[in-house]
């Protein structure tokens, strides 16, 4: 089954991104590829300025994609995510009996996404990131509470 989105107008695309509501503010946990990311806040009717932080699982384009489109839209913002997010990621496969490598991390270099605003959080640690709400970034597998 592809990604999809089932409310009308909404889009699809490999990846994940969600919008966290919440009593003490909105986040959103990962960014997705990006293509979908503002069409999707606005036709949900979620205001992407309202945007507190940004929590990133890991560096791979499906979850950080949208990352430049975001900060372009919202200017400074945190965004807490592991040390290795910025990690050299390759996919390899093979094709026709010889390996394919295909790069598959961070789009962009950190310091164009701090220039657009971004304020990398980067740490393995337990933390707080709103009152009662906290982040686990102890190891680089993507586990976040």
């Amino acid at each position: 089954m592809r990604n999809s989105v089932s409310i009308k107008g909404g889009i699809g695309e490999h990846g994940f991104s969600a919008y966290l509501e919440t009593e003490r503010g909105n986040f959103l946990f990962d960014t997705g590829q990006g293509e979908g990311l503002i069409p999707n806040l606005l036709k949900f009717d979620k205001d992407p300025l309202s945007i507190q932080k940004i929590i990133l699982s890991h560096g791979h384009q499906d979850h950080s994609g949208g990352l430049a489109c975001l900060l372009e839209l919202l200017g400074p913002v945190d965004i807490l995510a592991h040390p290795d997010l910025f990690s050299i990621r390759y996919r390899v496969s093979q094709k026709e009996g010889k390996e394919v490598k295909r790069f598959v991390g961070l789009k962009y270099q950190r310091a164009y996404l701090e220039s657009l605003g971004g304020r990398f959080i980067l740490e393995k640690s337990f933390r707080e990131i709103a009152p009662e709400m906290f982040f686990d970034r102890r190891n680089s597998a993507g586990n976040a509470l």
